[in-house]
């Protein structure tokens, strides 16, 4: 008897395990795969996270490598910054370790279940047994692990921000409910609630969206737990509420003035307003559900820039329906709360895990991490109706199959999509083959087959046309899938310069006329990054007026980002010191710190200009504004050594002297 009981209780935590190691080989295939888009910016380019001793000021300026978020994502950022000093810059360590992290949340959605259902027992006087709960806890688990719609917050790997921030929320979800459980049985128990509160904090230094994690717990009061205690008083209901849900909305009507600021500056630099950004949002939780149900790889992929935008409720006409049908799903949440608790709780997760990046933040409309969390309410609810014993009860054999069934599909979409993610030329031809109506992922092609002529050319062997065809057929796809976005069209400058074909002049002037009407985006101006150093390093046949006229162009707009417009403006006066105009340059330096007073290398390039032209005087009062300027270590460090620039200037001055 006791050996039953003892083998009951490992048997689910093994089935766990087991599960955990398939996950890890499903995602085997893609561990050497490369570093992807935000990856760049965020964690390869990044100086702030490599640094060769582990002292407190590097661990430090790691934290703040770049503020990404009001709170700078700290936690995410050290974790970046410790797979370089411990094992250095290839992709592998990173990509394992957020396997691992993505392991290490399925423990905590199985334990999260357990403890929810438990409360709902006890709430409900359900007749919930053990080994229901424990084959619910693991089948949520399992499908939650191996779903292939959460590769994107495991493989993307400035996703762990996501994943990172889910882990400690359910933490957080974890500990909360455990010390509802003991204040249920009567215990006064407050190190749950403090270390609840710890997770929290920690989840809110990952990611933003952290801060929904107490709606998410008035949810789960709300539907399974309705807020019970031992004494039957409703005072923990009102404190929670009060604290949760009224305080926030208080706290937004003292600052309303400054979000109503934040939002319209904010959708100045969008292609689409308010108004059909939260339209087209209300067909994309509907597009979630169906990846999260019945995922198809065809329409699962990084980029989701295809997804047509909401004009009006009637156009697209399915609009005005996700709309009805959203309201619809919202109502039987509340109607049925006390019928069906657990259906309008998954319900009521899942909304409110997207209330916060699927609703009125100017964010792109699409995106699959965004269900990492919010995904488990659906699953957990599906699990739940599937397993139970009155619902099944006639059915428990066909029931069980198709769970298998279902984990089955969901694991080897996973496997075949980490197959894709394992090099960057087969994650780019799945991407552009699955979204052909994508310009990021055919301009994505498109740089493939860029790449493989300059492999090429490095070689010393002559470009293939059919390279060259590939390229530029995918760069045009690229643009017509959205005219918005420049990318193609500097994709095929680029392609015919480093292939030294004449400049194609029809496409020269529909960049020209495109950069001259559409405000600077993030995709333009590394474009831009890409052209100007080609043309430094004399790849290109670019001449320098050209270029000159393109950032004129892109520049002759008052939209675009301060950050955006000062990279632009800084790279064009690098252009005007090659070209011999160093008064040009100096004026464009100063614009260029006026749009952007942080960037500390445009200081350095300004005074290192002002010195190389024997303007000494003017150099040291920028040198004395860039001392005074910046203080803290991290703008230390990126004005590369101020100490160089005093030397530099000290022996121009000696120079100047003799």
């Amino acid at each position: 008897m006791k050996f039953g009981i003892l083998l009951t209780q490992r048997f689910f935590p093994i089935l766990l395990f087991i599960i955990a190691c398939l996950v890890f080989l499903l995602y085997r295939p893609a561990l050497n795969g490369p570093f992807i888009f935000d990856d760049i910016p965020n964690i390869t380019t990044n100086a702030d996270l490599r640094f060769s001793e582990l002292t407190l000021p590097n661990l430090h300026s790691a934290t703040q490598a770049i503020k990404a978020g009001p709170l700078g994502r700290p936690i995410a950022y050290l974790s970046f910054a410790m797979n370089y000093y411990f094992f250095g810059k290839a992709p592998y360590s990173f990509k394992l370790t957020n396997v691992l992290i993505h392991i290490l949340n399925g423990f905590s959605v199985y334990w999260l279940v357990i403890l929810l259902l438990r409360g709902y027992r006890f709430a409900y006087h359900s007749k919930l047994k053990k080994p229901h709960i424990q084959w619910v806890a693991l089948l949520t688990a399992s499908l939650w692990l191996v779903h292939p719609l959460n590769l994107t917050s495991v493989l993307y790997i400035v996703q762990r921000m996501n994943s990172l921030a889910a882990g400690f929320s359910l933490l957080t979800l974890c500990f909360y409910f455990k010390g509802r459980l003991q204040m249920l049985a009567g215990k006064k128990n407050v190190f749950n609630f403090a270390l609840a509160s710890i997770m929290l904090i920690l989840a809110l230094l990952c990611k933003e969206n952290a801060a929904l994690v107490p709606y998410l717990i008035v949810a789960g009061e709300f539907c399974l737990l309705r807020f019970s205690t031992k004494s039957g008083s409703n005072r923990l209901a009102v404190c929670i509420i009060a604290l949760f849900v009224i305080a926030p909305f208080f706290l937004a009507l003292f600052n309303i003035d400054r979000i109503e600021h934040y939002l319209v500056r904010s959708y100045e630099l969008r292609p689409f307003t308010l108004i059909e950004h939260g339209l087209t949002e209300t067909r994309a939780l509907w597009f979630y559900i169906k990846l999260i149900i019945a995922p198809n790889i065809r329409e699962l992929g990084l980029y989701h820039d295809d997804f047509g935008l909401s004009k009006n409720l009637l156009n697209p006409s399915s609009t005005l329906i996700s709309l009805i049908g959203l309201f619809v799903l919202f109502s039987i949440a509340l109607y049925f709360r006390s019928k069906t608790p657990i259906l309008s709780f998954g319900i009521l997760f899942f909304f409110i895990g997207h209330s916060m990046e699927s609703s009125i933040l100017s964010l792109e409309p699409v995106h699959e991490h965004r269900n990492y969390l919010p995904m488990f309410g659906l699953l957990f609810t599906g699990s739940y109706y599937s397993l139970h014993p009155d619902l099944t009860k006639n059915t428990r054999t066909p029931a069980l199959c198709g769970l298998v069934f279902l984990l089955l599909w969901y694991s080897l979409t996973t496997f075949q999509r980490a197959v894709n993610w394992s090099s960057f030329g087969s994650l780019s031809l799945a991407l552009a083959e699955n979204h052909p109506n994508s310009a990021r992922s055919t301009y994505g092609a498109g740089r493939l087959f860029t790449q493989l002529i300059k492999a090429e050319q490095e070689s010393n062997n002559s470009p293939s046309n059919r390279y060259y065809t590939l390229a530029k057929t995918y760069f045009i796809r690229s643009y017509h899938s959205d005219k918005a976005n420049p990318s193609g069209l500097f994709g095929i400058l680029y392609l015919n310069a480093i292939t030294e074909k004449p400049i194609d002049t029809e496409i020269f002037k529909q960049l020209h006329d495109q950069l001259s009407n559409h405000p600077i985006m993030p995709s333009t101006a590394n474009s831009f990054t890409k052209l100007h150093k080609c043309w430094l390093e004399e790849i290109c046949t670019l001449s320098g007026n050209q270029l000159r006229d393109l950032y004129l162009a892109a520049l002759s707009t008052d939209s675009g980002s301060p950050r955006n417009r000062s990279s632009l403006t800084n790279e064009l006066a690098i252009l005007e010191i090659r070209e011999g105009h160093a008064d040009k340059a100096i004026l464009l330096f100063k614009e260029s710190i006026k749009i952007a007073p942080k960037r500390a290398q445009i200081w350095f390039n300004l005074i290192h200009t002002l010195i190389d032209q024997g303007m000494l005087e003017e150099a040291m009062v920028y040198l004395t504004q860039a001392t005074s300027h910046f203080t803290d270590e991290k703008s230390r460090r990126q004005m590369n050594n101020l100490q160089i620039l005093h030397d530099l200037w000290r022996k121009a001055r000696a120079d100047q002297l003799n």
